[in-house]
């Protein structure tokens, strides 16, 4: 893989397990240095350890629960002493949300999906814009509707609209914010609570994705990687599906 994000200094938040793993491991392939956020360290441990390194490559941990202010709050600074010009903000799962469900599963959900990720993005912008190079990609969600209320479907949507407009507004300075929307991509979440039976899987793809299978990790993490690096300063503001064609209107 191209290395040219060599020098640059890449955050990732949920980044212990399933996109997020992919996407640190990608962007350090690409020669960034990864300070990788989430709650397990110990699997943040095990993936900072397998990232390749030279070229000046420094990889990091930092355990943290982005729900909590303080924890958000000790990532920016982290984030901001080591100079990161890369923001990946993909922390947060599907939190279904039937018509009852009590406001803290709505609170909770905004804090982790759109609050934060909006939090880190301000913080971390000031200085990427002084620095005329910055990147921040936003994991999304499906943004046509589902057949129940979800919480984070809602919040997701929330940020890729937000994050359009604060696009606009950083793009003279370097700065570029686009939104990635993955489909059904095999991780944790995907194997162990959404779609567990195989055959499930199987059923689910022959009917739905057009090319037939579920994604991997490394294809988010493939685009993630192009959409840091200097050759993708142009694009910006853009809402991307990496989805197999599951998505079903044209525009």
């Amino acid at each position: 893989m191209s290395k040219g994000l060599t020098g640059r200094v890449a955050l990732v938040t949920g980044a212990s397990a399933g996109i997020g793993r992919g996407i640190a491991a990608g962007l350090a392939a690409a020669g960034a240095s990864v300070l990788a956020v989430a709650r397990r360290g110990e699997l943040l441990d095990t993936l900072v350890s397998g990232l390749p390194t030279g070229d000046g490559r420094k990889h990091a941990t930092i355990v943290a629960d982005l729900a909590v202010s303080s924890d958000v709050d000790r990532v920016i600074s982290v984030a901001d002493g080591r100079g990161a010009d890369i923001l990946i903000n993909n922390a947060g799962s599907s939190v279904p949300a039937p018509v009852g469900t009590g406001e803290s599963v709505w609170d909770e959900t905004f804090a982790i999906q759109f609050h934060t990720p909006r939090r880190i993005t301000e913080a971390l912008s000031p200085e990427m814009r002084r620095r005329r190079y910055g990147r921040v990609i936003m994991l999304g969600g499906t943004l046509e509707p589902t057949a129940t209320p979800n919480a984070s479907t809602a919040a997701k949507a929330a940020l890729a609209v937000w994050a359009k407009a604060f696009s606009n507004a950083v793009a003279a300075d370097g700065v570029t914010v686009n939104t990635i929307i993955p489909g059904r991509v095999t991780s944790e979440q995907m194997v162990t609570r959404l779609y567990p039976d195989p055959g499930e899987r199987a059923r689910f793809a022959a009917d739905h994705i057009p090319v037939g299978h579920f994604g991997e990790p490394s294809d988010v993490a493939a685009l993630t990687a192009f959409l840091a690096d200097p050759a993708a300063g142009y694009l910006t503001g853009a809402v991307i599906p990496v989805d197999g064609g599951m998505r079903r209107h044209a525009f």
